[in-house]
């Protein structure tokens, strides 16, 4: 097993070798950002308000909408109700899991995304801190977005595979503005859960400007290391890709340990 994660290690440090040096990425994501800030005012000084007028003439639509929203919660509820049943055969699926990660492309960068995730049957909900740091003459950049995916869905939730998609919002720093962010996320465990890995991706978007501010990808694996009681400890190492404004790319190796704490 080891040796697995020694040449998952050599195969990441390679491709990290041959990814040209990316300097003074901070400032490019700060300039891209304030730009995308000022077609934003521009666009807001140029439209006009516009009134919006309702045709009360269709009350039997409430009807309908009324019943569909009452059998929609329902079967979501059915849906709950099954995954909570399923729990002992699959522990994680009412879990917290907490992942102080970092990101390497050193000496151009350095990033710290810690996270904590609650899962609850159909429901997920996962908040992180992304830093991105750059070392500079002056002494350091940095770029920094609080990321919530205020709801996920755990569409599978078998104990092998894991498949869920989210919805929430990015905060970025340099823009004081938060930009809506949807998620992607696939997990697998392998070998009683001694092994496992992931596949994630991101994307937020600017609805005034169209706008990207971020794209994000990312892949990990990981070997349980310890185990006490509910909680497993996780070593996890793997790459991750960002694409910031659809101009400045940060990528590099992430790694840390991953906590999961089972009910």
């Amino acid at each position: 097993m080891l040796r697995k994660v020694l040449s998952l290690a050599s195969l990441l440090s390679l491709g990290l070798a041959m990814t040209p040096a990316l300097r003074a990425q901070v400032e490019k994501i700060k300039q891209t950002s304030h730009e995308n800030a000022q077609e934003r005012s521009s666009s807001g000084r140029s439209s006009s308000s516009a009134s919006t007028s309702f045709d009360d003439g269709s009350g039997g639509n409430w009807g309908f909408g009324a019943w569909l929203i009452g059998e929609t919660i329902g079967q979501v509820a059915n849906w709950q109700a099954y995954k909570l049943r399923k729990r002992f055969a699959n522990p994680s699926v009412v879990s917290l899991e907490i992942m102080p990660h970092l990101g390497i492309n050193p000496p151009d960068y350095y990033l710290a995304m810690p996270r904590v995730r609650g899962n609850w049957g159909l429901f997920s909900t996962d908040f992180r801190y992304n830093l991105l740091i750059e070392p500079a003459v002056e002494g350091y950049r940095s770029f920094r977005t609080l990321d919530w995916q205020i709801l996920q869905l755990n569409l599978v939730t078998t104990r092998p595979v894991t498949f869920r998609v989210g919805t929430g919002f990015s905060h970025e720093s340099a823009a004081r503005r938060a930009f809506h962010e949807s998620t992607f996320a696939l997990e697998g465990r392998l070998k009683a859960d001694q092994l496992g890995w992931g596949a994630e991706y991101r994307v937020s978007k600017d609805y005034e400007t169209g706008a990207v501010p971020r794209r994000e990808f990312g892949v990990r694996g990981q070997y349980q290391v310890w185990e006490r009681g509910k909680t497993r400890g996780y070593l996890m190492l793997g790459g991750f890709f960002q694409r910031y404004y659809g101009r400045v790319n940060v990528g590099g190796i992430q790694g840390g340990i991953t906590l999961v704490m089972n009910n």
